[in-house]
C-alpha cells in the first residue's frame, strides 16, 4: 500500500469518480488520465509534514490512506494527489528559506506536470498540509505570485 505514493514528487491517489474517468481507466494508463480526460472540477494537493513522509501522514494511525480511500467518496469531482519531498536530506541541512524554497520549486514544477492542459490548469487547486507542508504551501503561493507579478512586468513593457 505504502507505494501508492512515490518517494518524491507529485502521485495521483484518485481522478475523481465520474463516468469520463471511469472509461479512462480502462483503456488509459494513470499518467495519460492525469491531465484532462478526466471531469474533475478541482484538484486537492496535500504535502506532508517533516516526518510524515508521502504516507505516514494521511494514515490516521491505519492501514488506510484517508486521502484515496475516503475522501474520493465525499469529494467525487476531485482529484487528488499527495506531494512527497526528501525529508532526511532537508533535516541534514540546517533548516533554511532556501531548502523550504527548493521544495516548493518542485512542488511547482509537479503541478505543472500534471496540469497539462489549458483546462487543468483552470481549475482550482486545494491544498491539504500537515506541519512542514503548510510552510512549503505558502512559498508555493508566494513563488507562483511572484512569477504572474514578473510576467505582468514583461507583457506591459
Amino acid at each position: 500500500m505504502k507505494d501508492i505514493i512515490e518517494p518524491t514528487g507529485i502521485s495521483i491517489l484518485s481522478e475523481g469518480w465520474s463516468s469520463s474517468s471511469a472509461s479512462a481507466s480502462s483503456s488509459s494508463s494513470s499518467s495519460d488520465r492525469a491531465s484532462s480526460t478526466s471531469r474533475t472540477d478541482f484538484d486537492i494537493v496535500a504535502v506532508h509534514g517533516l516526518f510524515g513522509q508521502g504516507f505516514d501522514s494521511w494514515t490516521g494511525g491505519k492501514e488506510q490512506i484517508w486521502l484515496k480511500d475516503m475522501l474520493p467518496r465525499k469529494l467525487p469531482d476531485a482529484r487528488i494527489m499527495a506531494f512527497a519531498y526528501d525529508h532526511n536530506s532537508t533535516t541534514r541541512k540546517s533548516f533554511s528559506a532556501s531548502s523550504i524554497s527548493e521544495i516548493a520549486l518542485d512542488l511547482l514544477d509537479s503541478l505543472g506536470s500534471k496540469r497539462t492542459t489549458e483546462k487543468d490548469q483552470e481549475r482550482p487547486i486545494i491544498f491539504i498540509a500537515h506541519e512542514l507542508g503548510g510552510i512549503i504551501v505558502k512559498q508555493v503561493n508566494f513563488q507562483s505570485s511572484q512569477f504572474l507579478q514578473q510576467l505582468t512586468l514583461l507583457a506591459s513593457r
